[in-house]
């Protein structure tokens, strides 16, 4: 069901055939109704989320007590992926910001199954390895609008010829 579902994905583009069906034994469904709350920012989560269908916003707080949406992850995008680097403290909120479909996966399990099998492990870390390069792209496009923004007074690089 799995592999059917997210055939189009991008996450799954050029992974083999037989990967994918091992990823798919870990892989459990989970339907989100909209201002449904995944993780908390600050708690302990162990799960790592592929989204099929809808949106998820990640919110972090900022002074004051609100929360502040930072990124709007959609079809075939991952969250929570600390779980899979070892690291269950969420550094951000999710949120379902509509019906959203997605899939689950334990960290501890996609991580033993990385460490055990190196072809699934190198297709896995690939993947990661794109999505938080677009991640940090966008991270950098925000922080020059806001930059922008203010107006600081501009300096000129110097050159490293």
């Amino acid at each position: 069901m799995f592999v059917h579902a997210l055939s189009a994905s991008h996450f799954l583009m050029g992974i083999p055939e037989a990967i994918q069906f091992r990823l798919a034994e870990l892989a459990e469904p989970r339907d989100l109704a909209t201002g449904e709350i995944i993780f908390l920012e600050g708690q302990s989560h162990d799960r790592i989320y592929l989204v099929e269908t809808g949106q998820i916003r990640l919110e972090m707080s900022v002074p004051g007590g609100d929360r502040v949406a930072m990124l709007t992850v959609g079809p075939g995008e991952f969250l929570g992926w600390s779980p899979l680097f070892g690291h269950k403290t969420m550094s951000a909120s999710a949120v379902a910001a509509e019906t959203t479909r997605c899939w689950s996966f334990s960290g501890d399990a996609l991580r033993k199954l990385c460490e055990t099998e190196h072809d699934i492990g190198y297709y896995v870390m690939k993947q990661f390895a794109i999505e938080i390069s677009k991640r940090l792209t966008a991270t950098r496009l925000q922080l020059l609008d806001m930059y922008a923004e203010y107006e600081p007074r501009r300096s000129k690089v110097p050159s490293t010829a």
